[in-house]
């Protein structure tokens, strides 16, 4: 193994992204969590996982209670979304295409918002790793991305307490829409 440590960062990246597959994975086949809330339950157990439109998955991030501090790259015709809610606070949504059963757990593009105390200075030091790559928006946010994993980036908003990870089975595609002033708050 390399002691680059844009390597063993890297590695502790897609282990971490692992850990998390696995944990929804578990949650899933489990059932989820029993909340009383049935548009959460809804969008958070396998069992009952559904396709919710604009409409559901705003009222979905509405019952979580969390000021509408979830992100997403905004509605896509035709597309249907799920959203996962996790007990750390990690709120996944993923998009769903046209025609797709949400219970399938295809490879679609998905928005991780993540609670990290000082997101923004955090991923700024990731972007100056060696290997990584740090672009400014014209709002302030930054992202930070990686050549050798063209599917994934990380966003971070000054101030924010929230990490906010696209993933995108498209090269370059998750790039684009974080450049591209689509990443926005739900609510």
């Amino acid at each position: 193994m390399s002691s680059n440590p844009n390597n063993r960062r890297n590695l502790i990246i897609a282990g971490a992204v692992v850990v998390v597959i696995v944990i929804a994975i578990i949650s899933f086949s489990l059932g989820g969590s029993k909340s009383k809330s049935s548009t959460t339950t809804a969008a958070t157990s396998a069992s009952q996982q559904v396709g919710l439109s604009t409409t559901g998955i705003k009222t979905a991030v509405d019952a979580l209670g969390r000021g509408g501090k979830v992100y997403w790259l905004g509605p896509v015709q035709g597309d249907q979304y799920t959203l996962v809610s996790k007990a750390n606070g990690q709120v996944t949504v993923t998009y769903v295409p046209a025609g797709q059963d949400p219970k399938s757990n295809g490879n679609w593009r998905a928005v991780g918002t993540y609670p990290v105390a000082g997101a923004f200075s955090v991923t700024k030091t990731a972007g100056a790793n060696p290997g990584s790559k740090l672009v400014t928006n014209s709002d302030g946010s930054i992202v930070v991305y990686s050549d050798s994993r063209p599917t994934n980036v990380y966003v971070a908003f000054p101030g924010g307490n929230y990490q906010i990870e696209i993933y995108d089975p498209t090269p370059g595609a998750a790039l684009q829409a974080a450049t591209g002033g689509l990443v926005t708050s739900i609510g």
